[in-house]
């Protein structure tokens, strides 16, 4: 991507390589792929990049744009975290971060169980015993959503949450488990 710069205001963002107009003179596509990036500065394009964002965590407003020597980049002036907590105004609820995560924790347990399903609809249909080894993995699957959902909800911020993502490592840095958020029975 490159922004189009004009007496030190960013005038439009490129968002690929195509033909653009600039003081009344066409250049192609292709002087994004030909150009030196020198060649292209002394019209005004530079490289453009954006500032990494956490849109899981966090809502960001009030951008602007830093004008280096050789590239822009644009820059939130404000991050804010999203509620933890359900919101309702005027009847119209907003999902806070426990609700999404803790649905996101339910659908994942579904998608795990839903490949063992048949068994237990077997066991209904015609009394035939469901193995033991998938009773004792359904049996972890629904403890793991529990004790994730649990987890969840006693995150009392978003750094708390966040810390569930998180793998623990040893002291070498090598990972000694699953990150709280994804600590599920292997499947079967």
């Amino acid at each position: 991507m490159w922004a189009l710069v004009k007496a030190d205001q960013v005038i439009r963002i490129i968002n690929g390589p195509k033909a653009v107009t600039i003081e009344d003179v066409n250049h192609p596509a292709t002087i994004f792929r030909s150009w030196t990036a020198e060649e292209l500065k002394a019209i005004g394009i530079y490289p453009y990049s954006e500032q990494s964002t956490d849109t899981a965590f966090y809502r960001y407003s009030n951008s602007s744009y830093e004008i280096g020597a050789d590239a822009v980049k644009q820059v939130w002036g404000d991050e804010t975290a999203k509620d933890m907590d359900d919101v309702t105004v005027d009847d119209v609820t907003t999902l806070g971060l426990k609700s999404v995560w803790v649905n996101s924790t339910k659908s994942s347990s579904h998608s795990r169980l839903s490949s063992t399903d048949w068994y237990v609809t077997r066991l209904a249909e015609e009394t035939t015993a469901v193995p033991s080894d998938v009773s004792t993995y359904r049996d972890a699957v629904r403890a793991a959503c529990n004790t994730i959902e649990t987890a969840i909800n006693a995150c009392a911020d978003v750094n708390a949450l966040k810390a569930m993502f998180v793998t623990p490592v040893d002291g070498d840095g090598k990972p000694t488990g699953n990150a709280p958020m994804y600590d599920w029975p292997d499947e079967l």
